[in-house]
């Protein structure tokens, strides 16, 4: 029996082939048996745990990313309309202060 995870770059578990192996380096039938067990059943658990993990609903489909772009686009519109208005405010007053100390200089050069 062989237990695969339908990933091309996962590894597939071999339970003969395992049992083989343990065999080898002197295990007994049953030693090797009850460890490929073990073994499959942990392999069998974690790839439906992360099956489960993937199918859930918390992963954003294409529409949600879609949605969460415009946001986006939105947020960065009203902050680059706000920005735009405090420069041209703040120009204003420094445009105003400006011509209000040249004409308080010329008003003062005139009466010397």
């Amino acid at each position: 029996m062989t237990i695969a995870i339908n990933h091309p770059n996962f590894p597939r578990f071999n339970v003969v082939e395992y049992i083989k192996k343990l065999r080898a380096v002197n295990f007994t039938q049953e030693q090797a048996e009850v460890q490929a067990q073990e073994m499959e059943y942990m392999i069998s658990t974690m790839s439906n745990n992360i099956k489960q993990e993937l199918h859930t609903d918390e992963l954003a489909t294409k529409k949600d990313l879609d949605l969460a772009i415009k946001d986006l686009e939105v947020k960065i519109e009203k902050y680059r309309y706000d920005s735009l208005k405090f420069t041209v405010w703040t120009d204003a007053v420094v445009t105003t202060v400006i011509l209000g100390g040249v004409f308080t200089m010329l008003k003062l050069m005139l009466h010397i």
